[in-house]
């Protein structure tokens, strides 16, 4: 039941379960939410309302799911700016892994869901802006490739390295000139990105 009240967005009836008792870090497992508790759930969806009352009753605001993810992770996906504030405000790790590596900024990224306010509330909160995946990808490789110009231009400005490569030593200058994007190459060249890297 707790679940689907978290699913469907009743708050009300969120809290009612867990004023009588109902696991906050129960799991549920289907074909898409592999082990998902309540918070992966409101967090996923953006529901601010149920995330909040889940955290005040305790919910495991770190759980990782059957693929590493945590809450934040699933809110990042859509950019939930104001679950991810409520998430943080409980202790959220910003810079925690999925299986691949991967922390919440890169999924902000890899998932085409740009952001700059919620890239703030990561950022502010002390996420690593050069992590790397287990593939070597960087926020700002994925930005290249997967996002808008703005992205990169968020980035760069924060200082976001220009010349680290991934696993196939690809740097994001050879990601942007791969894909033709004029602007995004001009502003890694103006950020100090190297034109020879190889």
């Amino acid at each position: 039941p707790l679940h689907l009240a978290s699913f469907h967005g009743e708050a009300d009836c969120v809290r009612l379960l867990l004023e009588r008792g109902a696991d906050v870090n129960a799991r549920y497992n289907d074909e898409q939410s592999r082990s998902w508790t309540p918070l992966h759930i409101t967090s996923h969806k953006g529901d601010t309302k149920s995330t909040r009352v889940l955290l005040d009753h305790g919910a495991g605001v770190n759980v990782h799911d059957a693929e590493g993810r945590t809450p934040l992770h699933l809110a990042s996906m859509s950019a939930h700016v104001e679950c991810a504030r409520a998430l943080v405000c409980h202790g959220a790790d910003v810079d925690a892994c999925d299986e691949d590596g991967a922390a919440p900024l890169h999924f902000l990224f890899r998932y085409r869901s740009w952001n700059a306010e919620y890239a703030d509330v990561l950022l502010d909160h002390g996420a690593n802006l050069n992590a790397c995946t287990r593939e070597g990808e960087t926020p700002l490789r994925l930005a290249v490739e997967y996002a808008k110009t703005e992205s990169v231009l968020f980035l760069l400005q924060r200082n976001a390295a220009v010349n680290q490569c991934d696993e196939t030593f690809t740097s994001p200058l050879h990601q942007a000139a791969w894909h033709g994007r004029d602007r995004v190459v001009e502003a890694l060249l103006n950020s100090g990105a190297d034109p020879d890297a190889r």
